[in-house]
């Protein structure tokens, strides 16, 4: 009766064991792992520390250094000048453009007439010292070009009239006209058909003995 007993028993934990495998080797203290052993977490590496080290400059850096530096000084110093210099020249167009939409405007014939008056002063201020025929010249270039300045439309009608006549005289003078044919007249030194000849022989003798 016992050994059927223990028969049974050892069935049963045989049967137990082969239904649940491995519940007695996770409570045994020989398969137990920490946190940090779990195949979740990798491994720590090792941090390398780094250092760092300036290069040498090279025997030509210096100077280069110093030249960019100076340059970008100078150009500083140039956009600060330039920058005066644009807003002046900003300024002179401006000015230039109201004087000019004043001057061309229609009705104005006295502010023209003053700024021809003041070309041709300007130009013989220029001339003065340089003979009278330089100073007639330049005083009327300046006030052709006041003119042509106040006048714009009518100057360029002008150059183009001027210029197609120039083209007429030189083609002429290229290819000058043939002159008109003269016809040549012979004189008729023939008696008329209505004389006789031998009256006019009469006439001749008679006239001459009269004369002796």
């Amino acid at each position: 009766m016992e050994e059927s007993l223990d028969k049974a028993k050892g069935w049963v934990k045989s049967l137990w064991t082969t239904r649940t495998p491995g519940r007695d080797a996770v409570h045994s203290g020989a398969n137990l792992v920490t946190v940090d052993q779990l195949p979740l977490y990798g491994k720590e590496e090792k941090i390398t520390a780094y250092r760092f080290i300036e290069d040498k400059p090279l025997p030509t850096q210096q100077y280069v250094s110093e030249i960019r530096q100076s340059t970008q000084h100078g150009y500083e110093a140039f956009m600060v000048r330039f920058g005066s210099v644009q807003r002046a020249v900003n300024s002179a167009t401006n000015c230039y453009i109201q004087v000019r939409d004043y001057v061309k405007r229609e009705g104005t014939v006295l502010p023209k007439a003053m700024a021809i008056t003041l070309g041709g002063m300007a130009g013989f201020l220029l001339g003065m010292r340089r003979g009278a025929f330089k100073r007639v010249t330049y005083s009327a270039v300046g006030m052709g070009s006041m003119a042509a300045f106040c006048y714009p439309h009518e100057t360029v009608d002008l150059l183009r009239s001027s210029s197609a006549y120039a083209a007429k005289q030189w083609s002429d003078f290229q290819h000058p006209p043939l002159p008109p044919k003269v016809e040549e007249k012979k004189i008729d030194l023939s008696p008329p058909p209505n004389i006789n000849p031998n009256e006019n022989i009469d006439m001749y003798s008679t006239r001459s003995t009269t004369i002796s």
